[in-house]
């Protein structure tokens, strides 16, 4: 399409406040059309007639007068105290579209290549051409038009019907209604979820919402919310509605989960509209008194004084960065709000002849153009902005992360934001002299942000690590416009190179499952061939096996009585080991009774129970095992007597440990962390990681915690555990593994993850009790355990230990202790106990780990690898711990 001679305008001048914008007047010869009209621009002296268009437009058959009629404005710029000084503001110029008649709503496709007008008088949805001008087509409709709204692939909008109280849904394919819904009475405003699967209605007359399902295209809920709701927008998480209440002077919050309103905040008088900031944090509100209240989305309260605007406004938008808010008057006037000092800088005029009327605003995803109804001349104004220059501002950062404790790397970030909406670049200005930096993301939203990470070299972490106090680095990175720069000077920490390890094979029997260090010794229970290997701390060579029971699955000592106990899983022993003559001396037989399991098709049959895990306190004096039907025995160990003291129901363990004082016995029964009063045998519990948030659309719960370990100290409990990421609401999902909780709503699972779990169990701490950290575990964690300040932990992997700072809770290193990978597999102890020959029912299992970790009091660790029947000594060489 060719569009019409317009006749060159000159630049608006921006006039002061208190000067009225510049005169835009028709020529008195000629007469007003509710069409198009030729205009007079006066600006700066200077009158210029534009002419109307002479000829249809190609693509618009039978509308005359289409095109775009074109006119420059002048703005006036309002000075406020708290206004960016020397800021340079934009200027606008006005194309008109005729559409139908007494147009009330605007909204644009996704691509931004047509504009749907919905017009109330004429009954119709205009399709414009958001290039050309030109009307596509008129879809007509069986009401009322009020407005407008499009679903997120852009396929279908929804116009509400004010007379008919529906809402007719076109095809954008097609330009036809292919369904109406019945909704309440005057519907005037439209809103969808954000993945399209719901729409909500206002209904000015009923005081109602009336909620669409989509896929059906039909009501589900109609609910009160209040007097005369008008405006509606919908947060870009989905998780809030607001509506403006034009009969209460009020904003309606409301939760579309459950379909209810949270809470009603008192605003400006008449409020008609409403939009959320790009941000999510900011809700603002056109009063119809001439006024703009600005509510707080986190407290839902009104932040400082309404704004003033022009009289009587009907809408209001965000400019694409969220820096400017553009707010519709009645008197044919845009007020333009600088969201960063809540006031208006800028007020233009859309009509040459401005009358009172109400009118809708829509803004380009560029910015570059806003979209305004005219009702009175039913035209829709086109709004070309021509931003001027604004030299791009640091607005957040640098926020500047800790040394990774696997490589050393520094992330950094910092938001930089162009009040002109201009795309930026950065460039490293002034490069690192110990490392290198480079960028790994550009987040681009409200303002932009950008991570970099910096790496440095590993003379400079040698160097660090020979010195005392902090090393760092610095590096400056600039941001620029094209036409503008700010520059930003980074200083980051460097991470003293870490220790070594060395890493020392020793043999042990079939299926290792564990280790214990005590007096100069490494006690090592092999399962599968039911023994004990002893190993010299000192040589790391075996000298001694000691045949114990069937299965031995778990073993801990006393330093003091120089015992050791091992847990024989198979025939519910306890062998104990004289540590200062490695010799078995007793043998504790634990009557664990049996499970009844009644079975429909086989009938009642039995398994056995068997014992898993065991504690022994400091002194020797008790002794706690755990086994498989939730039970906890409680031996006296004193003198050696090993008499059954009492039996506690406290639910089935995955791992035991005991404090160094003895008072706490601490246990993990499969989700959490019990801590038990060994006087009372009374447990109390403590969460370990997250807990499912129901109330987000993205969240994480703890689903399992392994094994625990206890500081020298008895101020921090560690735990290894995993947990599982969900999302919800996200849509596009059709297959993986699915989560339905208690309220029927489905969850995907995205992930997992392994971590340890950091508990203060210091009586004198503010966080008694309490998770204080977590340490994310790259290949998950299995066993663990702590020799001075470090924590090493065994991976799932089968072939690494981790090494974590217990002072910073931080990574320092991953040990390869063999090449071997099927170590990381659980190891599963199999009970085949009263099986019925044709069901095999029941069948039940133990899990265990396949690799054990115990340290000794020289920071050396001891794996133990239940596949590879050995055991890795793990050495610190470079650092004393």
């Amino acid at each position: 399409m060719t569009s019409p001679a317009v006749d060159a305008v000159p630049a608006a001048v921006v006039s002061p406040v208190g000067v009225p914008v510049a005169t835009l007047t028709e020529a008195p010869t000629e007469a007003k059309s509710p069409r198009v009209h030729p205009i007079v621009a006066k600006v700066a002296s200077a009158s210029v007639v534009l002419p109307a268009p002479a000829s249809t437009p190609a693509d618009s058959p039978g509308k005359p007068g289409a095109a775009l009629t074109m006119l420059a404005l002048a703005s006036t710029p309002r000075r406020d105290s708290k206004a960016v000084a020397a800021a340079v503001l934009p200027t606008y110029s006005i194309s008109s579209v005729p559409v139908g008649a007494e147009p009330a709503g605007v909204a644009l496709s996704v691509d931004g290549t047509r504009a749907y007008v919905a017009n109330s008088a004429g009954k119709s949805v205009s399709v414009v051409n958001t290039a050309t001008g030109a009307v596509l087509a008129t879809v007509p409709v069986a009401g009322s038009a009020s407005a407008v709204a499009l679903s997120p692939t852009g396929s279908r909008a929804y116009v509400t019907l004010k007379s008919a109280s529906k809402v007719a849904v076109i095809d954008t394919v097609t330009n036809k209604v292919v369904a109406s819904v019945a909704v309440g009475l005057s519907p005037t405003s439209v809103a969808l979820s954000p993945n399209g699967s719901r729409v909500y209605v206002t209904n000015t007359g009923g005081g109602t919402v009336s909620v669409i399902d989509t896929a059906t295209n039909t009501r589900i809920a109609n609910v009160s919310v209040g007097l005369s709701p008008t405006g509606i927008t919908m947060s870009r998480d989905g998780t809030r509605l607001y509506m403006a209440l034009k009969g209460s002077d009020q904003v309606a919050v409301f939760n579309p989960v459950n379909n209810s309103v949270i809470t009603r905040v008192k605003v400006g008088s008449s409020p008609r509209d409403v939009a959320v900031a790009p941000t999510g944090t900011q809700l603002y509100v056109a009063n119809g008194a001439g006024s703009v209240s600005v509510i707080d989305t986190v407290t839902n309260r009104v932040i400082g004084s309404a704004i003033p605007v022009g009289p009587a406004p009907t809408s209001l938008a965000f400019s694409s960065g969220g820096s400017q808010v553009f707010v519709a008057n009645g008197n044919d006037t845009v007020s333009v709000i600088d969201t960063a000092t809540s006031a208006v800088v800028q007020a233009f005029s859309i009509d040459a002849v401005p009358e009172s009327g109400e009118h809708d605003i829509a803004v380009s995803a560029n910015g570059t153009r806003l979209y305004v109804t005219d009702q009175r001349d039913g035209m829709l104004r086109v709004v070309s902005v021509a931003p001027a220059n604004n030299a791009p501002t640091l607005t957040a950062g640098p926020t500047i992360g800790d040394p990774s404790g696997t490589d050393a790397t520094v992330s950094v970030s910092f938001t930089v934001g162009d009040v002109d909406g201009d795309p930026l670049n950065s460039t490293v200005s002034v490069q690192p002299t110990q490392g290198s930096v480079t960028v790994t993301a550009v987040t681009t939203t409200y303002n932009t942000e950008y991570t970099y990470l910096y790496t440095p070299t590993a003379a400079a972490r040698d160097q660090a690590a020979q010195t005392s106090g902090e090393d760092t680095d610095t590096f400056t990175v600039k941001v620029s416009d094209g036409k503008a720069d700010v520059f930003v000077p980074v200083r980051v920490a460097i991470l003293p190179a870490a220790p070594t390890y060395g890493v020392t094979t020793v043999s042990a029997g079939s299926g290792p499952s564990g280790a214990v260090v005590t007096n100069g010794f490494v006690y090592v229970p092999n399962y599968g061939s039911g023994d004990v290997t002893v190993v010299d701390a000192a040589t790391n060579h075996a000298v001694k096996t000691l045949t114990t029971g069937r299965g031995p699955l778990s073993i801990a000592a006393s330093d003091q009585r120089k015992r050791v106990y091992v847990a024989n899983s198979l025939d519910n022993t306890v062998s104990v080991i004289d540590a200062g003559t490695n010799n078995v001396i007793r043998t504790v037989t634990l009557n664990i009774p049996r499970t009844q399991v009644d079975n429909p098709e086989a009938g009642t049959m039995f398994y056995d129970n068997m014992i898993t895990e065991l504690a022994v306190t400091p002194d020797g004096s008790r002794l706690y095992v755990a086994a498989t039907d939730g039970s906890v025995t409680v031996v006296n160990t004193a003198g050696d007597i090993n008499q059954i003291l009492q039996t506690a129901s406290l639910g089935r363990m995955n791992d035991l440990k005991i404090s160094a004082d003895g008072r706490w016995l601490y246990g993990t029964p499969g989700v959490g962390l019990s801590i038990i009063d060994t006087s009372t045998m009374a447990a109390v519990g403590v969460q370990v990681g997250p807990v499912w948030n129901h109330d987000v659309m993205r969240s994480a719960f703890t689903d399992s915690t392994g094994n625990i370990a206890v500081s020298p100290d008895g101020k921090r409990v560690y735990v290894s555990a995993s947990a599982t990421t969900v999302e919800t609401g996200t849509g596009g999902h059709t297959s993986g593994s699915f989560i339905t909780d208690a309220s029927g709503v489905t969850w995907w699972v995205s992930g997992q993850y392994g971590f340890v779990s950091v508990i203060d169990t210091d009586p004198a701490s503010a966080t008694y009790r309490k998770e204080i950290a977590t340490v994310n575990i790259p290949n998950w964690a299995q066993d663990l355990t702590v020799s001075g300040s470090t924590l090493y932990v065994t991976n799932w992997d089968g072939m690494t230990v981790s090494a974590v700072d217990t002072a910073t809770n931080t990574l320092l290193t991953n040990v390869v202790t063999d090449q071997t990978r099927s170590g990381g597999r659980g190891l599963s102890v199999d009970l085949y106990y009263e099986w019925d020959p044709e069901t095999r029912y029941p069948y039940f299992s133990v899990a265990a780990y396949g690799r054990y970790i115990a340290a000794g009091p020289t920071g050396t660790a001891y794996v133990t690898d239940y596949y590879d029947g050995a055991v890795y000594v793990v050495s610190r060489n470079a650092l004393a711990v």
